[in-house]
């Protein structure tokens, strides 16, 4: 099963490189993602993320990548806040997810 978005908001190298997660590996032009006993490989081509899940879960990595929320609202929120440290954050890391990770990986 493969999971295709967009990847405006989700960019899967910087959302594993940000520290959240330590079980992934680079793998040809993406990552293999390992998460309790489950695996996928992982990468963005062109203007979409690719989450690749041929043998596995897809409602699982739907949730551990979050991909159900619409982040482009908290990205807009934050970009039109009124503070500038949080609009250039916003800005710079409005690919990142926030990884639903197993508990006892976290």
């Amino acid at each position: 099963m493969v999971i295709e978005f967009s990847s405006q908001y989700f960019n899967i190298k910087d959302t594993l490189l940000c520290g959240q997660v330590f079980r992934f590996f680079p793998r040809d032009n993406g990552f293999l993602v390992v998460s309790g006993d489950k695996a996928c490989y992982a990468y963005n081509l062109k203007d979409k993320a690719i989450v690749n899940c041929e043998d596995c879960d897809k409602d699982y990595f739907e949730n551990y990548f979050d991909l159900k929320k619409d982040y482009s609202v908290i990205v807009n929120y934050a970009i039109t806040s009124g503070y500038d440290i949080l609009k250039t954050s916003a800005e710079m890391g409005k690919g990142i997810r926030i990884l639903n990770q197993n508990v006892k990986e976290t």
